[in-house]
């Protein structure tokens, strides 16, 4: 085959479009073997990634590095991502009730507030320009994710710098500093726990020890891991779907306006982005038995990338995949996942993303962001994720004065 594709060279980390483009036209079902930076297969169709997403039978999460060898002692981690049913199932029946729409109504007025606190917080500093990702969407996501969890503010900024270091170790990519930083982050997690045992309240860290300990739904460990784990889920991803949706925008001046003119299309615009450029680029499954999948023979042990990010630009699920349109509808997109492994947090980045967008075109109109920061040197390189490094966001003081009520 012709055809070479290499999932870790920089180019392909930093925009995998044309690489995808061409996958899905000549080999969408893609063996490669890349030394000790692994080997596997890379599908990017549509209703590829979307069958194996939904049989966590065959496709498990647990058969899978995951997040293996993070502690000293090499056990695995016991959280969501790592796990499968039903183990999986038991522990996010604990959690899933705080991340329900319903439950999620109650916060917004509280993700309103933390926007505007934010903004107001940059007019006071007289920071223009201000970085989106580092001084507006960080604050936001992370200040609801705590509020949730129950952490006191004076942790905060710890537990902030403490969850890079988490991606880090995760990643492969920590050095004896970040080690050590995670391992008080793994000790410090267990004071917290007990702190709510001597003083439980309505958080999220209240009701998993409630779980382990008088309900016995969950062990131990696993409230611990999960915990840490909620520290850091939906951090990176939301504070950089939150700069994608901005940038889709500013790139794209038609729908730009039809934004302008209703805002009840920021709902919309966020699934936009989510198809379009989402944050996640790819998620990791391993087959647990021999599968056939687009005539190829995946045999049981070798493990598959879905790639995420092209499933969204697949012709045969979406009319003219790579225009962004704000009123595209059915806009069906894979990038919360399916199936049983669906991201539990998917309303929350939702609801986060509208609000900060939509804030954003509120209190500072007529924002400008300069072009040459969309370049892909200013993009964060991952197989992972994907995003801005910063975006610098200039604004008229004049205009930006009002404050909005939710």
């Amino acid at each position: 085959m012709s055809l070479e594709f290499n999932a870790y060279s920089k180019e392909n980390q930093l925009n995998p479009y044309p690489a995808y483009h061409r996958l899905r036209e000549e080999a969408p079902v893609y063996y490669g073997d890349w030394g000790k930076q692994g080997k596997f297969w890379v599908l990017t169709r549509y209703k590829d990634i979307d069958r194996v997403l939904r049989n966590a039978k065959d496709f498990p999460n647990s058969l899978g590095p995951g997040t293996k060898g993070m502690t000293d002692d090499g056990r695995p981690f016991l959280v969501l991502n790592g796990i499968d049913p039903p183990d999986h199932t038991r522990v996010r029946r604990v959690i899933a009730p705080f991340f329900t729409p319903r439950a999620l109504e109650s916060r917004e007025p509280l993700i309103h507030d933390v926007c505007n606190d934010v903004i107001d917080s940059i007019l006071a500093s007289g920071n223009n320009p201000f970085d989106l990702i580092a001084d507006y969407a960080n604050h936001i996501v992370s200040a609801v994710m705590f509020d949730m969890l129950g952490v006191p503010s004076s942790l905060r900024e710890r537990y902030k710098a403490w969850t890079e270091d988490y991606n880090r170790v995760q990643g492969g990519h920590a050095g004896e500093k970040e080690k050590a930083n995670f391992r008080d982050f793994y000790d410090d997690t267990y004071l917290l726990m007990e702190e709510r045992r001597r003083n439980p309240g309505p958080d999220l860290i209240s009701i998993l020890v409630k779980a382990a300990d008088h309900e016995a739904l969950i062990s131990e460990q696993e409230a611990h891991d999960n915990i840490m784990v909620l520290f850091v889920a939906g951090l990176e991803t939301t504070e950089k779907l939150i700069g994608n949706a901005v940038v889709a925008l500013v790139e794209n001046p038609e729908e730009y306006a039809k934004v302008l003119e209703d805002r009840s299309l920021v709902r919309s615009l966020v699934e936009e982005t989510l198809r379009y450029d989402g944050s996640v680029l790819n998620v990791m499954r391993t087959a647990a038995v021999d599968v056939e999948i687009g005539g190829q023979l995946i045999r049981k042990g070798e493990r598959l990338m879905l790639a995420l990010a092209s499933s969204g630009r697949d012709p045969d699920q979406f009319p003219d995949p790579d225009r962004f349109d704000v009123k595209r509808s059915p806009n069906d997109h894979l990038d919360f996942g399916e199936g049983p492994h669906a991201c539990p947090g998917m309303w929350l980045a939702r609801i986060e993303a509208r609000v900060a967008v939509g804030t954003l075109l509120d209190r500072m109109p007529g924002f400008r962001l300069d072009p040459a920061q969309f370049d892909d040197s200013n993009r964060f390189q991952s197989i992972i994720n994907r995003g801005f490094l910063r975006l610098d966001v200039h604004f008229d003081p004049a205009l930006a004065s009002k404050r909005t009520t939710t």
